[in-house]
This record gives C-alpha cells, sequence and structure tokens, in this order.
C-alpha cells in the first residue's frame, strides 16, 4: 500500500504556550510551497525545504503530522545533537510554541520560536533529517 494512504494526518498547530509531544514514525523531506503552489527557494534558487514528521501523539493512537520548517528545524536538530541522536524515527519529541519573534522587515510576520526536548527511542526506519545538519541554510 503507498504511504500517501497510509501515513500522515491532520497537521499539529500550535498557538504560544502550547506543547505537543508524540513518538516520530517517519519523516519525509519536501520543496516548501508558498500557498499558490509555487516553490519557495533560497537567493541563489535552491527549494526550501519542509520536513513532515508523522507522529503518534502521546497517549493517543491516531497519526498526525508535524510540519517542520524555518525555525522549528534549527530547535529540533539542537535538541536530537543534545539527546546524542543520529536519526529521529523512534524518538519522542516534545516541542513548545513558546513567543512570536520580532518581524525581520516592516510588512512580514514575526518568526514563530520554539523550544524542543527529544527523548531516544528504537529506531523504526531512516530518515535525512538529522543528517543535513550541515547542509542547512539557515
Amino acid at each position: 500500500m503507498s504511504s500517501f494512504l497510509t501515513e500522515g494526518g491532520p497537521a499539529v498547530k500550535l498557538e504560544v504556550g502550547e506543547t505537543f509531544e508524540g513518538t516520530v514514525l517517519s519523516i519525509s523531506e519536501l520543496d516548501d510551497r508558498k500557498p499558490d503552489g509555487e516553490v519557495q527557494t533560497w537567493g541563489d534558487g535552491t527549494p526550501k525545504k519542509v520536513w513532515v514528521f508523522n507522529m503518534t501523539p502521546t497517549g493517543s493512537e491516531e497519526t498526525v503530522s508535524l510540519w517542520v520548517r524555518s525555525n522549528l528545524v534549527k530547535v529540533v536538530r539542537e535538541a536530537a545533537r543534545e539527546a546524542k541522536v543520529a536519526d529521529l524515527v523512534g524518538c519522542a519529541l516534545k516541542v513548545q510554541r513558546i513567543e512570536d519573534g520580532k518581524p525581520t522587515q516592516k510588512g512580514y510576520n514575526p518568526p514563530k520560536l520554539y523550544q524542543a526536548k527529544v527523548t531516544p527511542g528504537a529506531p523504526k526506519a531512516t530518515s535525512s533529517f538529522v543528517q543535513a545538519v550541515e547542509e542547512d541554510p539557515f
């Protein structure tokens, strides 16, 4: 059966002060897109990336999707390094949206700021998320 039909679920949306915790089942890397479907790119034309973490929330059996982009990428990678894990699949991940930062330019939305904690678990598969640390263009 296709992973399109078996993976994912409703997207996790965190407001300031909210926390989400669950176990990472799989991670998919996608080109990040604008609402109109156009691929977002860096100044050099390289596509921006977004990682979709398919997860089971703590205390639930449903599968949800945590879309990891922008500041959340840095925070989750730092938490993975602190936990000394090479792969996040099978790990517990706790994410909290702590505040909104200051917009970098007039007319821009403020950046969403997070904190995260990774607790090692038994890996079930592999992902390129943590391995791409050195390639992070942020």
